[in-house]
């Protein structure tokens, strides 16, 4: 096999890949003709990128009409999921959790307060018989909810 051969090869089984084949080998002839013709739309904006790239020129209209067609054949994908591994509803619900907290440390409620005024309030709450960190009150305080 020529290099050319391995390099087509190559190009197949990667656009294979996009099309979401198994592999080459045994498809069915819709499959088979469709792969063909995303695997030579590839090669040929492969080399009209390369041309662009020695600074020959290139019909733009071409390369349009075969990306536009090579993107028509491809699937589109999945949107990729989140890295961070939140759902769009859990993100919604610290959003509208911090909207709420900046609502209630505006008007002043326990949960707004500063360390200094959470530690008060707990001391108070708990009679003074300990004084718990000021992180105690977020939360955990009956009197704070």
């Amino acid at each position: 096999m020529s290099d050319g051969d391995s390099f087509y090869q190559k190009v197949r089984r990667e656009t294979a890949r996009l099309l979401g084949y198994e592999g080459t080998d045994n498809l069915p002839a819709d499959q088979a003709t469709r792969l063909d013709l995303a695997t030579a739309l590839r090669l040929g904006l492969d080399d009209m990128q390369a041309r662009l790239l020695r600074g020959e020129s290139v019909d733009v209209s071409k390369m349009l009409a075969a990306t536009q067609e090579l993107s028509r054949l491809l699937p589109t994908p999945a949107p990729a999921p989140r890295r961070d591994g939140t759902s769009a509803r859990e993100r919604l619900r610290a959003i509208v959790l911090a909207a709420i907290e900046a609502d209630r440390a505006k008007r002043g409620s326990p949960r707004g307060r500063s360390a200094a005024g959470k530690a008060k309030h707990v001391e108070r709450a708990t009679g003074g018989a300990r004084r718990p960190s000021p992180a105690f009150c977020a939360g955990v305080c009956r009197a704070c909810g």
